[in-house]
Formats: structure tokens, C-alpha cells, sequence
């Protein structure tokens, strides 16, 4: 049997409300077990293992003060800070047997590094000469998971070392919610407005919380911590145009200190509401309003003019538990468990490279110091986009220039008639309404002219289903083909060295992308309608 390992991405980021939460799981977990001792400060930690009735120690004594002044860091450090809240980060998610493998041989590679002085992929390779096949497994897995959640503290050169290494087995899969979940999320999130004037006042404020936060943070990558942040008077007017100054979470002297974004008028508005309508419930240094939230039965925080990263994620579970029936948080019951706020940053990166934005664009909305942060999207993006997922983001319109820009909801035209037009040429398979044939698309299926009836769908459907089977080989293709692009500029020293041709190229095949999926998207609803012909679901 394989042992487990460490996915390579972390399902959480550290920031400034880590260390808080790390207290408060360790306190979990010792009430856990009269065998559990594991406060923060002390350097041994002794945790029962259920799954084999075994107790699990942990030895920090193994980091040494010397470490803290790696060369494989951007800048000096406490790790011992970072690799205790990093251990309890995976707790949830991994047995302790593989997360104390993963801290040992995190341990060993940095007391190899302390006599490094310099950094390069013949030296790490010397590094990892004796290794077996195994430990270099595990130890990539454990580098790039931990590098995932203290993001910007590794150099370049270590990022790139590991991410390029041919480790097979290795489970690269981002653990986020499935996009089916995603998409109802999404669509819960406007069929809960329809009736929110029946809901409590608390209750309205937090949609307006929530959907200010997937509005945005869906299209611009941004950190819980830094959406906790957000100020009121951080929104400005600029030549009929609104702007939002975003803090960044700043580990390092090299990212920039704050990211200005366009935001369109009716986000605007709607930040305006939850502005004017949480202010009733007290002041506020951020934008949103610790003292608004529907709390009931919890201590209040010490710092109430201030909302964080913790309340955020306790206002997303809020919201959750009060939009999804019983039922369906049966039937989502995983998803519900990984959908916290970090979620849409991800998403975000997602989509700013299935458009067509340069890795410099990108780092420069999301605040990365160094582009390799970037790889764990672009080598897994084919796993982490379908078309629930492209439907979601097809639902806003959203600017050219790398900004939010005229978040208005649009809707796909293309259906099957089911009354015949006036004008009507058959074809092969159904028929066209364009009055002459002026066919702007090369094929007829993929042309919004082009219907269908009830009888021919029924007839035809082997045919259909070819056409729809190849669609979605086209659709892989090009998604290859952008990543590919994507990768060749991420190659590059410096965004000035960027040929224009190869950029251009890669906006060219983006938007063919997007072409593409849409006419899926609408093919597609054919199938949806020839089910309920047919009396399916």
C-alpha cells in the first residue's frame, strides 16, 4: 500500500489570524484526549492517533534558531511559528503519522541548507542526491504544500526546483469544492435575494456581506485577510469610474502595499447599502461590520471595530447554513466542508488565466511577489475548470484591462424553439431562422440561428452527441494551448522581455476558448430539454 502524502497545495493560507486559530485547535485537540498534550509554546508534542491507537510525538526541538536566517528564505523568520500553525493547518485533513513525516523531512532539508551559500538547481540536486524515490516524494509534497501556506517565504529557486521535478505520484489536484457545488452556490445566492425582505435585518446585511465579497473576490484574487481589511473610504471616484484600494497581505519588501481596482457601479451601490445598513449596529474601522453579524450564543471578540478574517469565514458558514436545505448538506457534504473564503482567490487566478492575463498581470492583481506561486494553477488548471465553473464566471461581464469592471448579470440567448419562425430554412438537422443564411459561425450547431424540433432532436440524437463530444476535445485543445502560452511567459526574466506576439497569442486563444465554451454551454441545452421530453430530470 502507497503512503500517503501531503497534497501539494494547502487548503489554507497563513496570515495574521493564524496563530490565533492555532491556539484555539490546540486547545481543541488536548480536550480531545486525556493522552493529548500539545501547547504552542512547548517543543514536544504528544497527539493519540485513533486510526491506530498510537500516540504521535512531535520533536521542534529538530528546528534550530539557525534556520530562521536560511538563504532558501526571501527573509529572516521565526519558523518555528510557521511550521507549528502550518502542522495544525493540515490536521483536519491528513493522518498525524503523514504530517509528522512531512515536518521531519521538511526538517533534515533545512538543516542540509544551513551550510549552503549559494542556491541553484545543481546544488539542491546535490542536496537530494542519496534520497530514495520515496523521500523525494515526500519531501516535494511537504515543500510545495508548506510553501502554498507561508506564501513568499521560499526563494524562486527552490519553488522552481521542486514544482519541476517528475515526482508521478505525487497528488497535484487543488482540494476545492466541486464545481457542480460551485455553481449552485452561485445561483443560491440570487434565489435567496428574491425573498430576503421576509428575512431579519441582520439577516439581509449579511447577504449584502457575502455577495459583495463573491462579486468581487470571484474576479479579483484576493486574500480573506486582506477582504477583511477592506475600508469604506478606500473607495474612490475617478472620471465617472469607482476604484477600491486593496491592502495586501505583505510578507515581503517586494510586493506592492495595496492593488487599485475598478469596480462597476452596482457593486458600488451595493457596498453603499451594507455600508449605510450595518452602521446601525455601531462603527466600524472596516468596511465590514463585526458588530452586524448574526451572532448568537458566542463571546464577543475583544477588538468589535474591527472585522477579520475569522469572522468572515464564520459569516460564510453562516450564510451557508441558512441557504442550503438539510438535504442538500447531506449531498454536499464534503464541498460544504472545503468552501471557505480562500476559495475565490483561487477561482480568480483561475479565470484571469483561462481569459488570457500574462503572469505579470496576474501577480501584480494578486499580489504575488514571485511567479512560481502561479505554477500550482497553471500545471492543474485543466483539473480545476469545467463548464459549471466557466458558467459562473460567464454570469458577469468583466473588463479587459485586468480590473472588475461591469459586473452586470447577463444570459445566453440560444434555446430550442419549440414554435416554428416565420422564417424557416431546413437543413440536415434542423433548420436556420437567419433570413440569408449569412452563417457567422463555420457550423451550423454552433450558430444561434440555427433550431431545432422536438421530433429531430429525438432523431438525431447520435449525431448531437458527436457534435457535443467534439466540442469538448476543441475545448481541451486550446486550454492546453493557453497554458502553454501561459508558461512561456512565466519564463520570461521580466515583463519587459515579453514578445507581444506570443502575449497577443495568448489573448487570441482565450477568447477562442471562451467562444468555445459558450457555444457548449448552449449546445448543451439541448440535451437538457430532450430529458424533460422524455420525462427525466
Amino acid at each position: 500500500m502507497e503512503a500517503e502524502l501531503l497534497n501539494i497545495f494547502s487548503t489554507n493560507e497563513y496570515d495574521d489570524y493564524s496563530l490565533e486559530r492555532t491556539l484555539n485547535k490546540l486547545k481543541e485537540i488536548e480536550s480531545g484526549s486525556k493522552y493529548n498534550m500539545c501547547k504552542f509554546e512547548e517543543d514536544y508534542w504528544e497527539i493519540f492517533c485513533s486510526q491506530n491507537n498510537k500516540i504521535v510525538k512531535f520533536d521542534f526541538t529538530l528546528i534550530k534558531e539557525e534556520f530562521n536566517k536560511l538563504i532558501i528564505f526571501n527573509s529572516e523568520c521565526n519558523l518555528k511559528v510557521f511550521i507549528k500553525c502550518w502542522i495544525v493547518s493540515n490536521y483536519d485533513e491528513y493522518s498525524l503519522a503523514t504530517i509528522n513525516n512531512s515536518f521531519k523531512r521538511l526538517s533534515i532539508f533545512f538543516n542540509q541548507c544551513v551550510t549552503l551559500k549559494a542556491v541553484d538547481e545543481e546544488v539542491l540536486n546535490d542536496l537530494l542526491d542519496e534520497y530514495s524515490y520515496y523521500m523525494k516524494m515526500n519531501l516535494t509534497a511537504a515543500i510545495l504544500n508548506f510553501s502554498f501556506y507561508i506564501e513568499d517565504l521560499l526563494i524562486v529557486e527552490v519553488i522552481s526546483f521542486f514544482s519541476k521535478l517528475d515526482i508521478k505520484t505525487i497528488n497535484r489536484a487543488r482540494l476545492l469544492p466541486s464545481t457542480k457545488f460551485l455553481l449552485v452556490f452561485h445561483n443560491k445566492i440570487y434565489e435567496f435575494e428574491k425573498s430576503l425582505k421576509k428575512k431579519s435585518a441582520r439577516v439581509q446585511i449579511l447577504h449584502y456581506l457575502i455577495k459583495i465579497w463573491w462579486e468581487l473576490s470571484i474576479f479579483v484574487p484576493i486574500r480573506p485577510i486582506e477582504v477583511s481589511r477592506l475600508e469604506y473610504k478606500n473607495i474612490s471616484k475617478e472620471n465617472d469610474k469607482f476604484y477600491l484600494k486593496i491592502k495586501r497581505n505583505k510578507l515581503t519588501k517586494k510586493r506592492p502595499k495595496t492593488t487599485k481596482v475598478i469596480i462597476p457601479p452596482n457593486l458600488y451601490k451595493l457596498i453603499r447599502k451594507y455600508y449605510r445598513d450595518s452602521r446601525e449596529y455601531g462603527k466600524s474601522k472596516t468596511l465590514f461590520n463585526y458588530k452586524a453579524l448574526p451572532i448568537i450564543g458566542k463571546k464577543p471578540q475583544r477588538l468589535t471595530e474591527y472585522f477579520n478574517s475569522n469572522n468572515m469565514e464564520y459569516a460564510l458558514k453562516k450564510y451557508l447554513s441558512l441557504v442550503f436545505e438539510d438535504e442538500e448538506k447531506d449531498l454536499y457534504k464534503k464541498d460544504l466542508k472545503l468552501f471557505t473564503p480562500i476559495v475565490t482567490r483561487h477561482l480568480a487566478i483561475i479565470n484571469l488565466i483561462r481569459q488570457g492575463y500574462n503572469s505579470y498581470e496576474i501577480a501584480e492583481l494578486a499580489g504575488h511577489t514571485t511567479l512560481l506561486t502561479q505554477s500550482h494553477y497553471t500545471n492543474h488548471i485543466k483539473n480545476l475548470i469545467d463548464v459549471d465553473m466557466i458558467s459562473i464566471f460567464n454570469s458577469f461581464k468583466y473588463g479587459a484591462n485586468g480590473n472588475v469592471q461591469n459586473l452586470t448579470r447577463v444570459y445566453s440567448e440560444h434555446m430550442v424553439e419549440t414554435i416554428d419562425p416565420i422564417i424557416k430554412h431546413d437543413l440536415k438537422i434542423g433548420y436556420c431562422v437567419e433570413p440569408n443564411m449569412n452563417c457567422p459561425v463555420d457550423e451550423c450547431f454552433d450558430c444561434k440561428y440555427w433550431k431545432l424540433s422536438s421530433d429531430d432532436l429525438q432523431i438525431y440524437s447520435d449525431e448531437l452527441a458527436k457534435h457535443k463530444n467534439k466540442k469538448t476535445e476543441q475545448i481541451k485543445e486550446v486550454l492546453l494551448e493557453v497554458i502553454s502560452l501561459f508558461v512561456q511567459i512565466q519564463n520570461y526574466k521580466s515583463d519587459i522581455y515579453i514578445e507581444k506576439s506570443v502575449d497577443d497569442n495568448l489573448k487570441r486563444q482565450a477568447k477562442r476558448l471562451q467562444m468555445l465554451v459558450l457555444q457548449y454551454k448552449d449546445f448543451n441545452k439541448i440535451f437538457k430539454i430532450e430529458g424533460e421530453i422524455n420525462g427525466e430530470e
